[in-house]
């Protein structure tokens, strides 16, 4: 295991597929990904009025709620 940093924001929601395939949403619209050897944040879904509560994926399918 290795530490990471993330953005200091409240994250609202981990869930996996397994360990190289984990999902972590949260609030101003953060959503970020582990493939199992890196970390991928997707900057084009923050919004400072978006909160993410909830999220589920199927393949490569990834359903956010909030």
């Amino acid at each position: 295991w290795e530490e990471i940093n993330l953005l200091p924001i409240s994250t609202n929601k981990v869930r996996g597929n397994g360990t190289n395939d984990i999902f972590i949403a949260g609030d101003f619209g953060f959503v970020t990904h582990f493939n199992g050897l890196s970390w991928t944040t997707y900057e084009n879904l923050y919004e400072s009025n978006t909160a993410y509560y909830s999220l589920n994926s199927n393949g490569n399918l990834i359903l956010l709620v909030g």
